[in-house]
């Protein structure tokens, strides 16, 4: 009878340990959380490359507020390299935060003719105006990092969860709420470092935002989108 009870507890312990596989497998392919063995050698050596050569064109041009760009998105790339070690982001959100910082550090380097610029705005990319000149290209990529932040939150909230408790985290509008309001925190924390380095580097073209108001109003917009996309693929 004792030897019929451990057979029963080993059979019920496995039964119980495939069905948190299975529902682990089908979580990590629901929220795009791969499994360890991922390839991220490509988009770390595609990070590097760009930030190495918008690094030097920033050293010839004696553009110290870009060059301080490219320090700190090299330290926030560490970050988020160190975070996958544990976390393991799916591969998709790592080249679409590694494009985010191409995008950024371009519009912050890359020269265009006044004429595309909008109320004598610095000849920056990130001042290039589109849409009738309702829109700027620093508009549509805070849109884009609110958007890729927020869903980097939920990974990362979801990967915990999932790692320690074997739970799965279900998008409520708590929670959800939690990701975007963390978001913009980064992105404001993004905007302090950008002018203090504009500020104290006294840069020729380094004057504070204008429009600050309606980068942030494009970025509420992206971590709304990101939190909306995250609970429509749970329905």
């Amino acid at each position: 009878m004792d030897t019929l009870s451990k057979h029963e507890r080993s059979t019920t312990a496995l039964s119980l340990q495939k069905s948190q596989a299975s529902v682990s497998y089908s979580y990590r392919s629901f929220m795009f959380v791969q499994p360890k063995r991922q390839r991220t050698r490509g988009v770390v050596i595609f990070t590097l490359i760009y930030q190495i050569l918008f690094a030097s064109i920033a050293i010839a041009r004696s553009d110290y507020p870009a060059l301080f760009q490219v320090v700190s998105l090299l330290v926030f790339s560490c970050v988020i390299f160190f975070a996958h070690k544990r976390l393991y982001y799916h591969i998709n959100l790592l080249w679409f935060l590694s494009l985010w910082g191409a995008l950024h550090l371009a519009g912050s380097i890359v020269v265009i003719p006044e004429s595309w610029v909008i109320n004598e705005n610095p000849t920056k990319l990130h001042h290039l105006a589109m849409a009738g000149n309702w829109l700027e290209y620093i508009h549509l990529e805070y849109f884009y990092g609110f958007f890729l932040i927020t869903w980097v939150c939920w990974q990362t909230l979801c990967s915990i969860i999932l790692v320690r408790y074997q739970r799965r985290l279900m998008p409520t509008f708590g929670l959800l709420l939690l990701c975007g309001t963390s978001s913009l925190g980064c992105g404001a924390i993004n905007l302090f470092i950008e002018n203090i380095a504009q500020l104290l580097m006294l840069h020729s073209e380094g004057t504070i935002h204008h429009s600050i108001e309606w980068e942030l109003a494009a970025g509420v917009a992206g971590a709304f989108s990101a939190s909306l996309c995250i609970k429509l693929r749970n329905l």
